[in-house]
């Protein structure tokens, strides 16, 4: 007897069928990517939720010696589209929620991290407990790391340079640099000249990288040290002390690859394969003692605002001899101890005869960012009376920690000669218009009273133009100015409305799902898959995937296919984090699935050109393959 193939994919359609729309149970997994590592490395803790989307972000409570900071979240529920012989259509979904935390432990020993509580729809679900084991990383001669500062003795706000010096003997990869422990009694900051640029430098000895949570320079030097043959990386900040105390910095951790070897190179290996051989290892520093003491009480200033160091001031003008009201440039030139944005801007109505003889603008100081030192903030005055003779010092107060006491620093006052103003009118122009009439006889110039005065109201300063509003509208520029923009409206309608008219076609919809997969195959970083995916909706959508965001993505996926709203948001906002944030995502499960969803839209797409009959349907392996989302 025999059974067509027709009966046997509808049997099989009508029996699991169920089973694909069966709801799925939750469950909570928790793993780590490496049971055991070193002091001051760290590992990602994953917490996988199968089962549903709707997770709340779980609170671990970890063991005295390992900290957790959270990575991010994503949501990774999949979408299946089944269809059978008979061309019913059955849909499948397996959702799920992946949270990933960085693991960094402190001290050595065998740990228990416990299960944690996991809120899903609301209900509370249990996790699995995950052991690991923390060892003491295995210090090696051709790698040392050397921590400290240039005066360990320092004052409350007192600035002094932390300096890290790290020799390497060879080359390293996947470094993670650990927080470094007592670094949060002291504000840290960047000294000038190793200001973070971005990008890439052009400088070999220079480079720019992630530490302690921000962006800092370091500097190579070549066998420097007493490796032979080895590099040394310097790295210089500014770190200034909170309170008074005795704090220990350190020990400060670097977990890394060392590259150990290279392997032989095989028939099969391409030109361009790594063949470097590597060994994970770590290296710590000794820790250093900071003593911190505290301001005297004695001779403190009452607007002392905490400046500790040795600082000088100087002040110039734009211009010494002006009229009243005329405006003046005053630049005021502040050297010292990095960083110097701690230096606040002098309020002027501090300033004895300030007020009195100045104005200043309500736009305050400006300071000037292009200049690395010393610090400059230019603020404009206007003196309002001609007995003015000089701008006033500037002076603020700070701690001499040399001498032990403290002390201004004050700039010196500048000579000015200020004119008086006077009322000048037309009636004493010097070249009259022949045959112009005059009112009367010429008002002489007399000086005004002192002081900044309004306009003066005088028959004396109007004069006849012979304007006439027929003769501007009828003039050549006229009808120009009011023709240009009808005719530019008119551009732009025919322009823009010519451009929507266009059609979508299936072989467009095909060229761009083509074009989207080659560059999703070829991202190196989850935000070209970003790219890729606006590039296809702005192809569909008749638009620039310039003017498209990952909202107007987001917005619009969810007012035409709402099934696929949850995986094009998320995956969208995963993309997003990792172009604007520092957020780690796997790139190849990225690519995946930004290949399901761009078929997934794709089909949505098709199905619509279809139904709408503006083309015919696409052929049968076209067809298939962009049927079916990738799980």
């Amino acid at each position: 007897m025999k059974i067509s193939l027709h009966l046997i994919v509808s049997l099989a359609f009508v029996l699991f069928t169920p089973l694909l729309c069966a709801q799925q149970p939750v469950g909570v997994q928790c793993s780590v990517t490496a049971d055991r590592f070193y002091v001051g490395d760290s590992v990602t803790y994953i917490v996988n939720v199968s089962g549903s989307s709707a997770v709340e972000q779980p609170t671990l409570v970890l063991p005295n010696g390992l900290e957790a900071e959270f990575s991010g979240g994503s949501d990774r529920s999949t979408r299946f589209v089944g269809i059978d012989g008979s061309g019913r259509r059955s849909e499948r979904t397996d959702s799920g929620y992946v949270f990933q935390f960085k693991l960094t432990a402190s001290k050595t020993g065998d740990y228990v991290l416990p299960a944690p509580r996991v809120r899903v729809n609301g209900k509370e679900f249990q996790g699995t407990s995950v052991a690991v084991r923390v060892v003491e990383p295995e210090n090696s001669d051709q790698f040392a790391l050397t921590l400290g500062v240039d005066n360990p003795r320092p004052y409350v706000g007192e600035p002094i340079t932390l300096r890290i010096i790290w020799q390497l003997a060879s080359s390293t990869r996947e470094i993670n640099i650990s927080k470094l422990p007592g670094l949060e009694s002291f504000d840290i900051a960047t000294p000038r000249g190793r200001i973070p640029v971005g990008g890439q430098q052009n400088d070999p000895a220079r480079v720019e990288f992630q530490m302690f949570g921000r962006l800092v320079v370091g500097t190579w030097t070549q066998g420097a040290g007493n490796i032979q043959g080895s590099r040394t990386l310097r790295v210089e900040q500014v770190i200034v002390p909170k309170q008074a105390g005795t704090f220990q910095l350190g020990p400060m951790s670097i977990a890394f690859d060392a590259v150990v070897g290279m392997k032989q190179r095989t028939f099969f290996d391409a030109p361009w394969d790594n063949r470097d051989v590597t060994r994970r290892m770590a290296v710590r520093s000794e820790p250093i003692t900071i003593t911190v003491r505290e301001l005297p009480a004695a001779g403190r200033p009452d607007d002392f605002t905490g400046l500790v160091g040795e600082y000088k001031a100087s002040s110039s003008a734009s211009a010494t001899s002006v009229g009243v009201g005329d405006p003046i440039s005053l630049t005021l030139s502040i050297d010292g101890p990095d960083p110097l944005d701690r230096v606040p801007a002098p309020t002027m109505i501090d300033v004895p005869g300030f007020t009195d003889n100045f104005k200043a603008s309500p736009e305050g100081w400006v300071v000037d960012n292009s200049s690395l030192a010393p610090r400059r903030l230019t603020l404009s005055v206007r003196a309002a009376e001609s007995s003015v003779r000089e701008i006033p010092a500037i002076e603020f107060p700070y701690f001499d920690p040399k001498r032990g006491e403290y002390r201004h620093a004050r700039t010196d006052p500048i000579a000015l000669t200020v004119r008086p103003t006077r009322v000048v009118t037309t009636a004493d122009a010097i070249g009259r218009t022949p045959g112009a009439e005059t009112t009367g006889p010429s008002s002489p110039l007399v000086p005004t009273v002192s002081g900044l005065l309004a306009n003066i109201e005088s028959p004396d300063i109007v004069r006849d133009e012979g304007g006439s509003v027929v003769k501007a509208v009828t003039s050549p520029l006229g009808v120009a100015v009011l023709a240009t923009p009808v005719i530019a409206y008119a551009v732009l309608f025919l322009f823009t409305g010519r451009r929507g008219t266009r059609t979508l076609s299936r072989s467009h919809l095909r060229t761009a799902l083509k074009r989207a997969e080659t560059h999703v195959h070829g991202a190196q970083t989850p935000s070209e898959c970003g790219d890729a995916i606006r590039a296809f909706l702005g192809t569909a959508w008749g638009r620039g995937p310039g003017t498209l965001t990952s909202e107007d993505c987001a917005n619009e996926i969810r007012a035409r296919w709402a099934a696929l709203a949850i995986d094009a948001e998320q995956l969208l906002r995963d993309c997003d984090a990792n172009r604007f944030g520092d957020v780690e995502l796997e790139p190849s499960d990225i690519r995946a699935r930004t290949l399901a969803l761009l078929r997934a839209l794709c089909a949505e797409l098709g199905r619509e050109l279809h139904d709408r009959k503006h083309v015919t349907p696409m052929p049968e392996g076209v067809s298939d393959r962009v049927r079916g989302a990738a799980s």
